[in-house]
């Protein structure tokens, strides 16, 4: 016979499939007892089941049970005390079911819900709880467990219906432990991946009200959006279930909040209104719909009226739209009388009757969209619904974040007894719109430069994202109006008033932000006509404004595609207008001077001459813009003045922007020559370009190239006979002269530089060659006339500040000389002081490459002075900012040449091997790549110093970094430092 034992529900057992008869309960309850123990004393039988009885009457009632036990089954007794199934008895449990439970069906595993021997007698049986209430909790662990195996089985597979398998599972673990907020947390998560948001928040609100209410404990959970914040860093497992990456899309945690916020008050009975802020194309309708059809189906009855531009002129049309939707026949007496014909009030109150939520009703959800169109009666009907406090009401209002402050004045519903929630939904940063990337285009295998060149596309918004990635289908005859369809500020647009939109587009062809009084130059207005034409508009969410250090405003677009839809509806002929307008109104008191000051005027007037196709005034601007831009950002010590040098920012983007800008201008410049032929002004841009160029070249470490460049614009400004261009380029041969460390040539040119300056007294070239003089003298070693030089250079620039601005850097960069002059005679603690001074006056102006040589350098003089702390200090200071600035060069012309070695040599001295070796590669690649003495000096004395003070270096790190020995570091050192002259020890 084929024996089953149940042990889950009504205990019994079965043989053959039917239900064995016992002649009373307690012989079958030992029976079961027998076949899930195995193995068992008579003594905890007796106690077991007859623990109210005399040891010797409980031994006379279970020798009569097992009598009839061994009439079903054979039994074993060992020793008279212990009874045991035999091993041949096999009997099938239907607990062996809880092992196999993740492969089973789901009408099986409901089976295994039920309760461990569930049967009411069990419970008056004194004692049997003993054995009773750890079996039923070792199972229900086991079935926990094994339902959260299947939970993580069905999160692995692909199957569309593998979720909603999880979901049910987890439900089943969730009830099985009704006071656990691990399982609850991850039942919360596991419905919001599936979708079902309300059910999530209403999971979260109940189990948290459930365990404040019976265990006075206060949960996590009772903010819902907070889930996806938490993450547990212990070992994943169902109780967990790891999601997918989330897509930034759907606003899972701002969607779970508004679902929060509106469950708790359509429960709690008081009215709330929530408040969605964002400006065109955010996703605002694709985050109410969702809001609208999960709470509808859970029961809310949900009702919206949408405001737009096209009918703000038409009061109350879509109240009056949406009551005649929901039931034809209201306002039927009044369907033949106009809108405005309409008593407000009458139709405040209709609208009033099917928002609020009377007793006894499901809640109602009412949603007013796009709150900026709204018409004054509508507005009159959205307060007197406000104001009413009869009956709970619960309103949704979306709309730009510039009508959020209208709104709340106007309604006074922070002053109401409203619950509110707001919500901004802001535009996805370029993490996220890699995400959404990834997301709408799985097929692709995404870089994180392509990711971010849509983002750069879009900016972040989601509408231009899907519109990028998943353009619709279009046909070839509708391609111009799908064109159009593509951008939604098109039609915003096309809607504005004739004035606004010239404004718009006044704005539209400017590169950047554009000032209050160019804005009223370009159209013609007085400034207070503008501001009102702006504040007309404000509420479209088209502009920004931000005030200026100089008493103006700007003006600037909010997104991209609005400065497009304006451009895309203009014709050719009010487009070049604009341009040329705009080019006027740049040179109305003359050409701008050449100062860096300037610099964004120069931007724009190459602009709009390139828009106008203007390509000889393009040049110009351009290559005028290039000479300011590389004055500031490519001479570690820039002869500017204090007002100049605060508008430059150093940036990673500039060095970049100088290759790109140079090879456009040549292309500009070539392709002006073949359409017009040579003339002298395009000759004037080729000899400019050409200095530039081999100013780069020095920058990019081409010292050959740089040479033949500079050479040949000399000769071009000396054939051109004019005195700028002439020391334009005798500057960048004296720059070039330092980079070589070649003292012989830069005493020659800075010698005829300092000449042409006196004789045409050019500023601030003058003061530039008195330095570039000092230097000369330092490199080869002739230090007596160094102090006067720089005292004639300070004095200089001391004597301009007296009849114009301040030229600070420069006389920090005296400061600079003076410590390379101690360096050089050897005197470092002298040379430290100088360093430090001039770090203190630069880091008032932020002067971050100049900043860099001179920490660099004070790194070193603290070495020599056995203080490796401060030397630290000083390249710690030194190395971020500078990484920042100029990532590609590695720093080398700002004190990377310096900092590596000394860094190298710093890591290495703290046995910090793995750190030091970066450091040692890069100077090496510095100094090698066209052998500057001053970096290999530097280099080569740091693997001395090394070498010295360090006796345990690992063989590898050795043979790799130290070939040489002590000595000949140290003799190779002193050599280089002699050809630049110093005489360091």
């Amino acid at each position: 016979m084929r024996y089953e034992a149940r042990f889950l529900g009504v205990p019994e057992l079965l043989g053959d499939g039917e239900t064995v008869a016992f002649p009373f309960l307690k012989a079958r309850i030992l029976a079961l007892i027998l076949i899930e123990e195995r193995r068992v004393s008579r003594d905890k039988l007796c106690s077991l089941l007859w623990g109210n009885k005399t040891l010797e009457a409980a031994r006379r009632n279970l020798s009569n049970a097992l009598s009839c036990v061994r009439g079903v089954f054979p039994l074993f007794s060992e020793n008279r005390d212990i009874l045991s199934l035999p091993p041949e008895v096999r009997i099938v449990k239907d607990l062996d079911d809880l092992d196999r439970l993740v492969a089973l069906p789901w009408p099986r595993v409901e089976g295994l819900f039920r309760p461990f021997m569930d049967l009411a007698e069990l419970e008056d049986w004194d004692s049997f709880d003993e054995w009773l209430l750890p079996k039923r909790e070792s199972y229900r662990a086991l079935l926990t467990r094994m339902l959260q195996e299947r939970v993580r089985c069905d999160l692995a597979r692909p199957e569309p219906s593998a979720l909603e398998d999880a979901v049910l599972c987890q439900e089943r673990i969730a009830e099985l432990q009704p006071y656990d907020e691990t399982v609850h947390g991850a039942l919360v998560r596991l419905y919001i991946r599936a979708g079902r948001k309300v059910d999530a928040v209403r999971t979260a609100r109940s189990f948290a009200g459930r365990i404040e209410r019976e265990l006075g404990i206060r949960s996590d959970l009772s903010v819902s959006h907070l889930l996806l914040k938490r993450r547990k860093t212990s070992r994943p497992d169902a109780s967990s279930p790891l999601s997918p990456t989330e897509n930034p899309l759907e606003r899972t945690q701002e969607t779970l909040q508004m679902l929060d916020f509106f469950c708790s008050h359509g429960e709690s009975g008081r009215s709330s209104c929530g408040f969605l802020w964002g400006e065109e194309g955010i996703g605002k309708g694709s985050f109410i719909q969702d809001i609208l059809s999960r709470l509808s189906r859970h029961g809310w009855d949900c009702r919206s009226v949408r405001f737009s531009q096209e009918e703000r002129n038409r009061p109350m049309v879509p109240f009056i739209q949406m009551l005649r939707k929901r039931d034809p026949r209201l306002l039927e007496e009044e369907k033949n009388l106009p809108f405005t014909d309409l008593v407000c009030s009458q139709v405040a109150e209709r609208v009033y009757q099917e928002v609020a939520t009377k007793p006894g009703e499901a809640p109602k959800l009412f949603v007013l969209e796009n709150v900026q169109w709204m018409d004054e009666a509508s507005w009159m009907i959205v307060e007197s619904i406000l104001w009413d406090h009869s009956c709970p009401r619960h309103i949704l209002v979306s709309g730009y974040g510039e009508a959020r402050g209208t709104f709340l004045a106007r309604t006074s519903c922070a002053e109401e007894p409203f619950a509110t929630c707001e919500i901004v939904l802001e535009r996805f940063d370029p993490p996220q719109t890699a995400q959404i990337c990834r997301h709408l285009r799985p097929d692709k295998e995404w870089t994180e430069s392509e990711a971010r060149r849509v983002y750069d596309q879009t900016e972040g918004n989601p509408f231009f994202i899907r519109e990028l990635l998943c353009p619709p289908p279009r046909k070839p005859e509708e391609s111009t109006a799908l064109r159009r369809s593509k951008n939604p500020f098109a039609d915003r647009v096309e809607l504005l008033p004739q004035e606004e939109r010239s404004f718009l587009e006044a704005l539209a062809l400017c590169p950047g932000p554009v000032s209050l009084s160019q804005a009223a130059a370009i159209l013609g207005l007085s400034p207070l006509d503008v501001a009102r034409i702006y504040d007309r508009i404000r509420l479209y969410g088209f502009l920004r404004e931000k005030n200026e250090e100089n008493g103006d405003v700007s003006y600037y677009f909010t997104h991209l595609k609005i400065r497009e839809a304006l451009v895309d509806r203009m014709s050719e002929s009010l487009r070049v207008a604009l341009h040329l307008r705009n080019l006027e109104i740049l040179q109305r008191g003359g050409p701008p001077s050449p100062l860096y000051r300037n610099r964004q005027t120069y931007r724009q007037l190459a602009w709009h001459a390139g828009k106008a196709n203007l390509s000889e005034e393009e040049l110009r601007w351009r290559m005028g813009e290039l000479q300011l831009h590389f004055q500031a950002a490519h001479e570690v010590f820039p002869a500017l003045s204090d007002p100049d040098l605060s508008r430059h920012i150093p940036a990673a983007e500039d060095f970049p922007w100088t290759q790109s800008t140079l090879e456009e201008t040549r292309t500009l410049l070539d392709r002006l020559v073949r359409e017009r032929g040579q003339s002298s002004e395009l000759l004037r841009r080729e000899r400019d370009w050409t200095i530039l160029k081999g100013g780069h070249l020095w920058w990019s470490g081409d010292y050959e190239g740089s040479a033949q460049l500079l050479t040949e614009g000399l000769r071009l400004a000396l054939r051109s006979r004019e005195g700028d261009a002439v020391a334009a380029a005798t500057g960048q041969l004296c720059y070039l002269a330092i980079q070589r460390d070649d003292g012989d040539r830069l005493l020659f040119w800075a010698r005829r530089l300092y000449r042409l300056a006196a004789a045409e007294r050019r500023n601030p070239w003058l003061g530039t060659a008195l330095r570039f003089l000092a230097i000369a003298h330092i490199l080869k070693g002739c230090p007596e006339p160094v102090n006067r030089l720089l005292q004639m250079s300070s004095r200089y620039f001391e004597k301009q500040e007296e009849i114009g601005p301040s030229y600070t850097v420069s006389l920090i960069a005296a400061e600079h000389f003076r410590g390379d002059l101690e360096l050089a005679g050897g005197r470092a603690a002298e040379a430290l002081g100088h360093y430090v001074s001039c770090i203190r006056m630069g880091e008032c102006l932020s002067l971050y490459p100049g900043l860099g040589l001179s920490r660099a350098k004070a790194a070193f003089c603290a070495l020599l002075l056995d203080d490796a702390a401060e030397a630290r200090a000083f390249l710690n200071r030194m190395l971020k900012p500078q990484t920042l600035c100029c990532p590609d060069r590695r720093n080398a012309l700002q004190g990377g040449g310096f900092a590596f070695s000394l860094m190298g040599l710093l890591e290495a001295l703290e046995n910090r091997w793995e750190a030091s070796a970066p450091c040692f590669d890069a100077a090496q690649e510095l100094a090698g790549r066209k052998g500057r003495p001053t970096w290999t000096a530097i280099l080569c004395w740091s693997k001395g110093e090394l070498l010295r003070q360090k006796g345990d270096i690992p063989r590898e790190f050795r043979e790799r970094y130290l070939p040489e020995s002590q000595e000949w570091y140290e003799g190779r050192s002193a050599k280089l430092r002699d050809q630049i002259g110093w005489r360091t020890g």
